[in-house]
């Protein structure tokens, strides 16, 4: 019977360096008269109410190479003349909910870093303004920072969000993402919150309804099941490249999907609407840098069905 000595060892493998910044097409064609530069979404709080409805939030996420040792995320403000400078360290809950390194992996051993930005603590501690979160990041092979999109805050005001709409949005799983065919998120039950607001409509409410009726003997027919199912349309202005992946991805591929509409002219109201996607995501593509999107949902509740006893 042979006899030895097995030395065991694990290992991180390392693809690519991950402080090498991906390629890009510049200089190879030549650039579009329709680029779109970075977006910029909108939101709003009150510094003076902080209720939910008028206080809007925001989450960041950012997923680390295995091989980082330390990371620290930063809000960052634009000043006047547009450069943006660290404002606060987000390493507490003081601005929101503060998601430690590593408080989340995946399979590849990936290390998760986020933020829940709660807005209303933003404009009342930095006032209005534009934003983004920094993430800085060490590994062996030296440091790094990355950046979230660029987000503009505004004073919540009745006649300032009118002709906008909230998405909310719960994703749990394993998920790709946006813009990339091989990259992929791992929520696994985090139940990972999010929001944006665009400016549309929401509502256009109509139902479809399904009988099912029995046959007797005599020919006369009986209902047994009388369904309804609420449908409705998300109508939103032209929104840029960047927005669409979000929508495409993000909101259609959300376990949870809830909209409220802020349209004074809306004939209907719609606060915290759930909704599921019904159909396909078909933006009406031109030669544009914004693109209007209609987006067609229906009723996460199946509560509109009669039956006989």
């Amino acid at each position: 019977m042979p006899t030895g000595e097995c030395i065991k060892a694990n290992f991180v493998v390392i693809p690519s360096n991950p402080l090498v910044d991906l390629p890009t097409l510049d200089g190879i064609i030549p650039t579009s008269s329709v680029a779109q530069c970075c977006a910029i979404n909108t939101f709003y709080a009150s510094s003076s109410d902080d209720a939910e409805l008028k206080n809007d939030q925001s989450s960041v996420l950012f997923v680390l190479s295995p091989i980082v040792s330390t990371a620290v995320m930063y809000l960052q403000k634009a000043d006047s003349s547009g450069a943006f400078q660290d404002v606060a360290t987000l390493n507490n809950d003081d601005l929101g909910t503060f998601y430690a390194l590593s408080f989340n992996t995946d399979e590849d051993s990936r290390k998760y870093i986020g933020y829940l930005l709660n807005f209303h603590e933003i404009i009342s501690a930095h006032d209005a303004g534009n934003y983004r979160v920094k993430v800085s990041f060490v590994t062996m092979l030296g440091s790094k920072s990355d950046y979230s999109q660029e987000f503009c805050l505004k004073e919540y005001s009745a006649g300032a969000i009118d002709g906008t709409v909230r998405i909310e949005i719960y994703t749990n799983g394993i998920r790709g993402v946006a813009g990339s065919q091989t990259d992929y998120i791992d929520f696994k039950n985090l139940n990972w919150y999010n929001q944006i607001r665009l400016k549309g409509m929401f509502g256009f409410d109509t139902s479809e309804y399904t009988r099912e009726d029995v046959e007797y003997n005599n020919g006369q027919k009986e209902w047994i099941v009388d369904e309804q199912t609420e449908k409705y349309v998300l109508k939103l202005k032209p929104v840029d490249e960047y927005t669409r992946l979000f929508l495409k991805v993000d909101v259609m591929q959300a376990d949870d999907i809830v909209l409220t509409d802020y349209n004074s002219l809306n004939p209907h109201t719609h606060i915290n609407t759930y909704v599921t996607a019904a159909g396909s995501f078909e933006p009406r593509f031109n030669i544009k840098e914004a693109i209007p999107v209609d987006i067609n949902f229906e009723s996460a509740f199946n509560n509109l069905r009669k039956k006989r006893c």
